[in-house]
């Protein structure tokens, strides 16, 4: 997924990325293309429906993968975003 965030500062949100899921026992590595996939379903999350449901979606990927629910961050990114599309389509933004 192209970004539009120099590299810097990519570089620097994936060391940040890195030291915590080294902190934390089992948690699964979060490589360049899962990073992505989860901030692409935050972003669309938080412009789609309201701005305080990204962190929201974030957190439910987690869930995914943490209970097993999902195989990988990507999986579990899929599932949210299809979830947050659902919705999106079935209250598009004029009705609110």
């Amino acid at each position: 997924m192209a970004r539009r965030d120099d590299p810097a500062t990519m570089a620097e949100l994936q060391a940040f990325i890195d030291s915590l899921t080294a902190e934390v026992d089992g948690m699964p590595a979060i490589d360049d293309e899962a990073r992505d996939r989860i901030l692409g379903v935050t972003g669309v999350t938080a412009h789609g429906i309201v701005r305080p449901a990204g962190p929201i979606a974030s957190l439910l990927i987690g869930y995914l993968v943490g209970t097993g629910r999902a195989a990988s961050w990507q999986d579990a990114a899929d599932t949210v975003r299809a979830a947050v599309r659902a919705r999106m389509d079935e209250h598009p933004a004029d009705d609110r």
